[in-house]
């Protein structure tokens, strides 16, 4: 599965969003001040749903129609993880990791009294 570093800023879930051809996202609500989520509806092969994504955190959630029937999805369960369509929409709306993004070592405080080199 891929690793992603950081949500999308709004300007690029817009350009994300209009480079799938999936139509225009919807901030009519953000734009009020009245929500942190915008919308988006999306097709991607036979699989079409609804998206809305928390600009404060770059969580998704929806519902999906497939051949199964009406779904529920979000980002915060892993029932979809394996499933082209909710891949695609990850990428759509995050921002992959670097592969050769160096992982960063937490340093552990220095004890009272004791001094860490840089």
């Amino acid at each position: 599965m891929t690793k992603y570093a950081r949500h999308k800023t709004l300007a690029e879930l817009r350009k994300a969003i209009s480079a799938e051809g999936w139509g225009s996202l919807n901030t009519a609500l953000f734009d009020k001040g009245g929500s942190d989520g915008v919308s988006f509806t999306f097709r991607v092969g036979r699989v079409t749903g609804n998206c809305v994504y928390l600009t404060h955190n770059g969580k998704i959630m929806g519902e999906v129609k497939t051949s199964k029937g009406d779904e529920f999805y979000s980002s915060d369960l892993n029932t979809h993880d394996r499933c082209a369509w909710f891949q695609k929409l990850l990428d759509v709306c995050l921002v992959p990791q670097s592969p050769e993004a160096p992982t960063v070592a937490k340093k552990k405080p220095a004890r009272q009294g004791e001094r860490r080199a840089a």
